[in-house]
């Protein structure tokens, strides 16, 4: 197994953060601009279905647009075709952003048993809650009213 890094443009792939069912979230070096980044990768299979790359490049436009200290900023996307084959790359790049995820939060403490203090938890709620209504205000997010609040 090779130990050189993986390269997308000017970006050196250098450890991936997540895996998921659409694509792998990675930690980059940003070559020119000497900076990590996270770059969101399209699985292939996914890449070479043409709507789910304009989905895929939707998202990243909107996500792009929002500027709020809540919600993630987008760098750059890019959807590569390749001049020798059918393959493309589709990719994101974002703010790296040092710690532990949500998720990760969440499977490592109240998953255990071990609930965080009232005032973490007033804190991660009050982020998340204002980061959605800005998301929402814009129309990004829909809500249903099927279920009671």
């Amino acid at each position: 197994m090779s130990t050189e890094p993986r390269h997308l443009g000017k970006y050196e792939l250098r450890e991936r953060l997540a895996r998921g069912g659409q694509g792998e979230v990675w930690k980059a070096f940003d070559t020119q601009l000497r900076r990590y980044v996270a770059i969101k990768q399209l699985h292939t299979n996914m890449q070479s279905d043409p709507d789910f790359t304009s989905r895929f490049e939707r998202e990243a436009r909107f996500i792009a647009s929002l500027h709020h200290p809540n919600i993630v900023q987008i760098h750059d996307f890019q959807l590569v075709h390749s001049p020798d084959s059918d393959i493309s790359t589709a990719y994101m790049v974002m703010d790296y952003i040092e710690g532990p995820t949500l998720a990760d939060y969440i499977r490592n403490t109240s998953h255990k048993g071990q609930f965080p203090a009232p005032h973490d938890i007033v804190y991660i709620f009050t982020a998340v809650s204002l980061a959605l209504d800005y998301a929402h205000e814009r129309g990004m997010i829909q809500l249903t009213r099927n279920h009671p609040l």
